[in-house]
């Protein structure tokens, strides 16, 4: 009975529930907040097992949504630090943004973006993987990839254990 009552929760009437398990599904992409300490690779390596590869945030209306979710958690008092790993980093070309996605794919950083103002920066001169930062107003910001902190997964609602984005 307590598994009927979650797929109902977690899925539209009438559609398949094609999110991996532990995901939320939100328009064509399922995602998943992870609050376990961890450098952006492991990150990308976990999202990966899950699934899914770390978000890639690509309008306002999708990261709204992923906002409301961190602010649900951030009232609860859970997970801490409150900053997140996304997908971008620009460790191939310095100054460049590029979504990752799996097996070398990669896409310029283009359209949509939220960074925080005077970002990205590369402060430090390591400051290669994007991250949205609490105490920037929730917005986009680069960091060292070797911190370690929280992360969001993304994967396809049409998810079905073989076929995942990126």
């Amino acid at each position: 009975m307590l598994a009927v009552i979650y797929i109902l929760s977690t899925c539209i009437i009438g559609a398949y529930c094609d999110c991996p398990y532990g995901f939320t599904a939100h328009g064509d992409s399922c995602y998943l907040i992870v609050g376990l300490n961890s450098t952006w690779i492991e990150a990308k390596k976990y999202c990966d097992v899950m699934g899914g590869d770390l978000a890639v945030v690509e309008s306002s209306e999708e990261e709204i949504y992923l906002v409301n979710l961190l602010k649900q958690i951030d009232a609860t008092g859970r997970i801490f630090p409150e900053n997140y790993w996304l997908d971008g980093t620009d460790v191939v070309k310095e100054g460049e943004f590029r979504w990752m996605g799996k097996n070398g794919n990669s896409i310029p950083i283009s359209g949509y973006t939220n960074w925080a103002p005077g970002q990205p920066d590369n402060a430090a001169v390591h400051e290669n993987c994007l991250e949205i930062r609490y105490s920037f107003n929730i917005l986009w910001n680069d960091l060292d990839c070797n911190t370690r902190q929280n992360f969001i997964c993304e994967a396809s609602n049409e998810w079905n254990g073989d076929t995942i984005i990126g």
